[in-house]
């Protein structure tokens, strides 16, 4: 039994529509939004570098472009996590553990 729903739940973004609508008709014969599968070891080194091929005077990863985004989106009113279904995920894998007190509220 799958008990984690992999469809995309939030909403994309007006403007970033028109970027994934043009990646999708560039690599539509591969069917992947980004062209090809990485491996996981080949991006963390890509992203550990990549301030440097930037030419930026202080080092960052990708975990600070993640958390810069979280935050930005955040500020213009859009939720990151969509709790309710963490909720549902985190109750159901870890039977409840340390569940919030107070349901999640509807934005």
């Amino acid at each position: 039994m799958n008990i984690v729903d992999t469809r995309i739940v939030r909403p994309i973004p007006l403007l970033l529509r028109p970027l994934i609508l043009s990646l999708q008709q560039q690599f539509k014969e591969t069917g992947l939004l980004l062209g090809e599968i990485k491996g996981s070891a080949s991006v963390s080194q890509w992203g550990r570098v990549c301030w440097q091929k930037l030419r930026h005077g202080q080092p960052w990863g990708l975990h600070d472009c993640r958390r810069s985004l979280a935050t930005k989106m955040n500020d213009m009113g859009m939720a990151i996590y969509n709790r309710s279904q963490y909720c549902f995920i985190h109750s159901t894998l870890l039977g409840g553990y340390n569940q919030p007190k107070t349901p999640p509220q509807a934005v």
